[in-house]
């Protein structure tokens, strides 16, 4: 994947402009959207995912969740 910003790469995993409140992990980091304009994330949330949650979560939901 190649993205220049934050928001071009959640865009990009998730397939969709995403609303408000929205949440995504995506390599080893959880996304929450906080703000948005029309097509544009305007403001958002990160933190790290510690590899622990990360292994329990594949295991639970499968490498795709």
């Amino acid at each position: 994947t190649e993205a220049t910003t934050l928001a071009g790469l959640i865009i990009h995993e998730s397939q969709t402009i995403p609303k408000v409140g929205s949440a995504y992990i995506f390599y080893g980091f959880k996304f929450k959207i906080l703000g948005r304009t029309r097509n544009q994330i305007t403001s958002l949330r990160s933190a790290s995912i510690p590899v622990q949650l990360l292994h329990f979560l594949a295991l639970c939901f499968g490498n795709g969740f």
